[in-house]
């Protein structure tokens, strides 16, 4: 048995749908999206849009390259006969790595319409909370890909040399969770606030689109 599609994905469905006729006989995709242009909960429509469109595309998240990754990028980059690195080979490695992540971040925003002004909400959020947004796009991201990156969700590692088959080792990204791992304080705060507004998103779409006929 088929169970019904929820508020979302009606609404995600609706996004991209050519047939927006309002028909008082039946609920079609117009009637929610009138309904999230009507809901108090702006920001939460914002994330169901967000997800929508994170659905539709790579669902790859852009690493930001870490103090290791530009050491080792610095450390590949010595010329034949040089064996020590440079203040300067660093910095040009830092860069390098730094300009291809934010050219995957431009080109990820590109496809994630939704991206720019939701993250312009969170910052503001988080900055009138005391907090830091140096964060934001990543946290975004991965409250949009929550599975653990180290074990796409399995929760236990692979036995060695196989692709498939689980050992009984837990993840040690995760710790046996399956979920990404929340990185601080303000990530916790933050992806608790996107989850409240969503639920009061979805709540609020559904009411009015019920109400409505």
């Amino acid at each position: 048995m088929n169970e019904a599609p929820t508020t979302q994905e009606r609404y995600a469905a609706a996004t991209q749908s050519s047939h927006l006729r309002l028909d008082a006989r039946v609920t079609g995709d117009a009637d929610y999206l009138i309904a999230a242009g009507l809901s108090k909960a702006s920001f939460g429509v914002l994330l169901m849009r967000l997800q929508s469109d994170w659905d539709s595309s790579t669902r790859r998240i852009p690493t930001k390259p870490t103090r290791r990754d530009i050491a080792w990028a610095a450390q590949k980059s010595l010329g034949q006969g040089i064996t020590k690195v440079t203040k300067e080979s660093s910095e040009a490695a830092r860069k390098k790595l730094e300009a291809a992540y934010l050219s995957e971040v431009v080109m990820l925003s590109a496809s994630l319409r939704s991206l720019v002004p939701a993250r312009l909400h969170l910052s503001v959020k988080l900055l009138l909370e005391g907090m830091s947004d140096e964060s934001v796009t990543q946290i975004i991201l991965g409250w949009l890909e929550p599975t653990c990156p180290f074990c796409s969700g399995r929760k236990f590692q692979l036995v060695k040399w196989s692709q498939t088959e689980l050992s009984e080792q837990a993840c040690g990204g995760c710790g046996g969770t399956g979920d990404r791992p929340v990185a601080c304080e303000v990530e916790q705060a933050a992806r608790a606030y996107m989850d409240d507004c969503i639920n009061d998103a979805r709540q609020g779409v559904g009411n009015k689109v019920h109400q409505g006929r």
